[in-house]
């Protein structure tokens, strides 16, 4: 009988050939973020083993690690065994034991598969089986096959497994299988959750700050770190890039229409982007827009900040609301750090009546007339940059 940790995924599985090259993606962030080496992939399963490891705590932590990886839909501890009808017995009725202590339950259920075919009893033969054992042990608790306290959940494959709670994890795709992306960072509710998204669909997602001292303070530049640290939890690593934006904000300010200011802003944040993106090997970039939400945020005002850059621009948030942006946020928990009081550069100059639906000839030609060329150069050439790691566990 030996520890096991059982890691399930979904998507990956529907990629038909393809299927090996999502697989080794996320075999090798489990190994980044859980620190185990002994890897073994099955269709639809991925099986960790901590050999001699007995740190209980360790193993957990591993878990909890993993049920933020992209890629996982669920990951669980369990017991593997061989393929022997006492040895399962055994195995069962130790697990639920655990499970009776940490939850006091008064009901139960055994799910079992038998994918190996070769064994000689049925799903549904073992399940009474292991289900009339437990009865035995613990005769004050009931079965409930549809709402149980607890499930017992048996997998009969080349060798056996047994397990019961799973933490859901974010499903999705592993990270880098779609490459790597530049997510514009403000510190606020919508961009953490944009980058988390495209984290979902195989995006390994970075991150770019304009910060705009004095007019921003150091605590912002420190709520961007905070942020930064969550995300770490889902990606495995983030690089933050501080780019100075104070000049190139004063120039915007004193030399454009005042409904435009934050349209130039905009459009010079993507155009930095772009340059840092391309010279970084990002093949994205990446904003928290949702359509309508804000006056540079409509379909004429999209179209030309975008207009600075020519990589794909993804704005996973574009069809959602206010509320349902709030609550993914809530959930990766970015929301109370995001809401934290400290002004960003975003916020910064906001004209009282801004253009809403701009004419894209018109404020090109406006854009290209601020002097603004050398700002953006000098921006470039002193962004920072910061890279941020999970500890070993």
């Amino acid at each position: 009988m030996d520890n096991v940790i059982i890691v399930k995924y979904s998507e990956i599985g529907l990629k038909g050939k393809n299927r090996v090259y999502f697989e080794n993606f996320l075999v090798n962030n489990i190994r980044l973020k859980s620190g185990f080496d002994k890897i073994r992939k099955t269709h639809g399963r991925i099986y960790i083993e901590p050999g001699n490891c007995i740190n209980t705590d360790c193993i957990q932590q591993a878990i909890e690690r993993l049920a933020k990886t992209f890629g996982i839909t669920s990951v669980c501890s369990g017991l593997k065994v061989v393929n022997d009808k006492k040895e399962i017995e055994k195995a069962a009725l130790l697990l639920f034991e655990k499970e009776e202590e940490k939850k006091n339950p008064e009901t139960f259920k055994i799910n079992t598969r038998r994918i190996n075919k070769r064994f000689p009893e049925g799903s549904y033969e073992i399940s009474s089986y292991l289900g009339e054992t437990i009865l035995k042990k613990f005769p004050n608790i009931k079965v409930n096959l549809s709402n149980p306290d607890v499930t017992i959940n048996v997998e009969i494959r080349e060798k056996t497994y047994i397990y019961a709670e799973e933490l859901r994890g974010p499903g999705g795709l592993p990270v880098p299988s779609s490459g790597k992306g530049l997510l514009l960072l403000s510190g606020g509710i919508d961009s953490p959750v944009a980058g988390y998204l495209m984290g979902k669909r195989g995006l390994q997602v970075d991150a770019i700050y304009y910060h705009s001292p004095p007019y921003v303070s150091e605590k912002t530049r420190d709520k961007i770190r905070t942020i930064a640290e969550v995300l770490c939890e889902y990606f495995g690593q983030i690089i933050v890039y501080t780019v100075p934006f104070t000049e190139v904000q004063k120039i915007i300010q004193e030399n454009a229409n005042p409904r435009e200011t934050t349209l130039h802003t905009r459009a010079a944040m993507i155009a930095i982007a772009d340059r840092i993106a391309k010279s970084e090997g990002y093949n994205s970039i990446i904003t928290g827009e949702s359509l309508g939400q804000v006056a540079s945020q409509t379909s004429e005002s999209m179209r030309f900040t975008q207009s600075y850059t020519d990589l794909p621009i993804f704005r996973p948030l574009v069809g959602m609301n206010k509320e349902e942006i709030k609550d993914i946020a809530r959930m990766i928990g970015t929301y109370d750090i995001s809401i934290l009081p400290y002004e960003d550069c975003c916020t910064l100059f906001t004209p009282k009546h801004p253009i809403i639906k701009p004419n894209f000839e018109i404020i090109k030609n406006n854009f290209s007339r601020l002097p603004i060329e050398k700002p953006i150069d000098t921006a470039v050439l002193n962004t920072e940059k910061e890279i941020f790691k999970l500890s070993e566990l």
